[in-house]
């Protein structure tokens, strides 16, 4: 309910923004999607099962069960914003924010997968950086489509299905 009414707001907000933003939900790689959501769900269920099993109220079953409906929330929230100058992937509530900025025009591949893609961003030392992303098929598609059509991105895109991806 809490993560309708986030979104919610979320698009909201979004319709006075201009219309050059476009904002994608993901996940990181599968190693760290999995850790992460593991953790989220083992403290908020081992919460509820702390507070079923005492006869007595717990502060500490709270404290689990509040700490996983906020990481809950963090995970859920996960944004991939382009514009037309950068892409911004932004983690956590509004709040406290952690931001991580891609300039376009350092994007040097976009090596597409079955469930996402890879980033090689070029680094200031001539190295690459990979930023891997998880989405759902057809934010792929929209994704994949946003970044042919930015004029600032001069760098390849590859991988499975790349033709029916950008039709």
């Amino acid at each position: 309910m809490i993560i309708l009414f986030y979104h919610l707001m979320d698009v909201l907000n979004n319709m006075n923004k201009d219309k050059q933003l476009t904002k994608f939900y993901y996940q990181p790689d599968i190693a760290h999607t999995v850790i992460y959501w593991s953790l989220s769900l083992c403290l908020f269920l081992g919460g509820i099962i702390i507070t079923l099993e005492k006869i007595k109220f717990s502060w500490m079953a709270v404290m689990f069960i509040l700490l996983g409906l906020l990481l809950i929330l963090i995970g859920s929230s996960r944004r991939l914003c382009i514009n037309d100058q950068e892409i911004t992937f932004s983690v956590g509530l509004p709040i406290f924010q952690k931001n991580k900025r891609v300039p376009i025009k350092k994007i040097h591949k976009i090596s597409l997968g079955s469930k996402g893609f890879t980033l090689y961003q070029e680094t200031p030392d001539g190295e690459f950086n990979e930023i891997i992303c998880l989405m759902k098929e057809k934010s792929l598609q929209y994704f994949v489509q946003t970044m042919t059509a930015n004029e600032a991105f001069n760098g390849e895109i590859s991988g499975l299905n790349i033709n029916e991806l950008i039709e």
